[in-house]
């Protein structure tokens, strides 16, 4: 099994889950954070945590939409 390593000759790990990422890993590539996934899965979660995306109901969106609750405050 070969192990995806940078150009210090270390290995690079998912930057979600912390795995080493090797050559039987379903790889995903952020291009905007310049980082590598082991699977989709990772990739997927690494994007909700950082986006801070969360589910809400339509009233409770409707409701922050006519307040002006935007962002983090949610």
């Amino acid at each position: 099994m070969k192990k995806l390593i940078d150009e210090h000759g270390d290995t690079i790990r998912c930057g979600f889950c912390k795995k080493e990422i090797t050559d039987v890993a379903e790889i995903e590539y952020s291009r905007e954070h310049n980082e590598y996934y082991c699977c989709p899965d990772c990739a997927t979660s690494k994007y909700y945590e950082y986006e801070g995306s969360i589910k809400i109901d339509f009233d409770t969106a409707q409701e922050n939409i006519n307040n002006h609750i935007y962002g983090w405050g949610v």
